[in-house]
């Protein structure tokens, strides 16, 4: 027997209706940690809103650039945080977002250097 529709969604409502709503919510979440001296996060963030992280992972697929722009905000937040040590924002960008000490990069090469010298084209 099929359910009688209710006209209600179902499921939990959204957090965000916007992309803007999720945007602004940012804003006042790096506020707040600039005004009670707290380090700027997505753990924090995620906690303000009184979401999950899986919660904020799916807002990408909803707000695509709103996630960007959020995700901008909060590395730029961090980075420049008087909050937390050197290390510990030194650290946390590595993790979060990416970033590296060095440009690591693997070379292949097909063959054998005899089989490189071979080549009579090449010059040196």
């Amino acid at each position: 027997m099929a359910r009688k529709p209710t006209g209600k969604p179902n499921g939990r409502p959204r957090k965000f209706n916007t992309g803007e709503e999720f945007e602004e919510k940012a804003v006042q979440y790096v506020e707040h940690c600039r005004d009670n001296g707290e380090f700027p996060n997505i753990a924090g963030f995620c906690v303000f809103c009184d979401m999950s992280y899986d919660t904020y992972s799916r807002l990408k697929g909803d707000f695509c650039e709103s996630y960007k722009k959020v995700e901008m905000l909060l590395e730029n937040a961090a980075i420049n945080s008087r909050f937390g040590t050197d290390t510990w924002r030194i650290f946390y960008v590595k993790n979060k977002f990416g970033y590296q000490d060095r440009i690591q990069s693997d070379v292949n090469v097909a063959g054998t250097i005899e089989a490189l010298f071979e080549n009579k084209s090449l010059k040196f």
